[in-house]
């Protein structure tokens, strides 16, 4: 008897816990789109705005890890700049935050002179959307390579976002 106790422990135990991945899953392997924006300059606005694009996802619920692509996009002065790239990243659960890192290149526009394109990191925390409880929200900063605060950046797997 305390056998099947044992087991029938271990199976409830085995799919809450797979029932939580899954649900981890479905919503870091949707598409994220998001805003950012830095001090700079270099424009009139004293502001860089850019949007970005996370898709394709893959997350590995063994490892928390994350592999995709990611797409930035800038307006400067009428003309709008691509690059894409694969990023990779860890999700810790206890504080329901996300790591990313930009991995390699795989397209890029030439921008205008002077301006380069610079692949940082970033730490978002996971929330849920306060004004639609069907979503959620990746919010957080980019560092760069030292891990200097760059900036502020949003995502939100909301399709109107």
């Amino acid at each position: 008897m305390k056998i099947k106790i044992s087991l029938t422990v271990f199976f409830v135990a085995f799919n809450l816990v797979n029932s939580f991945c899954t649900s981890v899953e479905s919503m870091l392997e949707t598409t994220w789109k998001g805003r950012y924006e830095s001090r700079t300059d270099l424009f009139q606005s004293g502001y860089l705005y850019m949007n970005y694009e996370m898709y394709n996802m893959d997350f590995d619920a063994y490892n928390s890890t994350l592999t995709g692509k990611f797409l930035s996009q800038v307006n400067i002065s009428g003309t709008i700049y691509t690059s894409v790239c694969y990023i990779s990243g860890n999700y810790d659960e206890s504080m329901d935050q996300l790591t990313i890192r930009m991995t390699s290149i795989i397209s890029e526009d030439q921008l205008p002179e002077g301006l380069e394109w610079t692949y940082n990191r970033l730490r978002l925390n996971l929330y849920m959307d306060a004004d639609n409880n069907n979503y959620q929200i990746l919010s957080g900063h980019s560092l760069d390579e030292t891990g200097f605060y760059i900036g502020e950046a949003e995502f939100s797997n909301d399709p109107s976002y």
